[in-house]
């Protein structure tokens, strides 16, 4: 083979890796876009379920309404069994928001996303929360209560 043949072969090989580096790259992006769509519906869907079943139960949504009280003492004034339900729902709460939460660590989803997906304004700045937290702090991971215990002041 001449040196201009092999020139050629050459340099086609090149093209063809560089190709082969782009198809590569396009389909890890495709990859990473439809991995992070279904992470956002994934988490759509449990914050959802979790606002459809204080709609539907009249009973644990009066429950949590009094136990959202800015007045100390009608949290005070909850039965153990109240309480248990009031833990129980916001333990079910923040392991949707611990997922979300990890999701943003490995990179998957966007850092704004526990705001407008789950940890929202509403669960942040409600009373319930904090008369809750030093029962509910030992169910979720050290790392995202750190972040929680940063983000609220507790």
């Amino acid at each position: 083979m001449n040196l201009r043949a092999k020139q050629i072969v050459e340099t086609a090989g090149i093209i063809a890796v560089v190709l082969s580096l782009i198809f590569v790259a396009l389909e890890l992006r495709e990859s990473r876009l439809a991995s992070r769509a279904a992470s956002y519906q994934e988490v759509g869907i449990a914050v959802a379920n979790s606002w459809y079943l204080l709609a539907s139960d009249p009973e644990l949504s009066e429950l949590m309404m009094r136990a959202n009280s800015e007045d100390p003492n009608v949290f005070n004034s909850l039965s153990d069994l109240e309480r248990g339900r009031a833990r129980q729902y916001f333990v079910g709460s923040l392991r949707i928001n611990e997922v979300l939460f990890l999701q943003v660590q490995e990179g998957l989803l966007e850092e704004d996303s526990i705001r407008y997906l789950g940890f929202g304004e509403t669960m942040r700045n409600s009373p319930i929360f904090r008369n809750l937290w030093p029962d509910i702090r030992r169910y979720i991971t050290e790392e995202f209560r750190v972040y929680l215990e940063a983000e609220m002041d507790l």
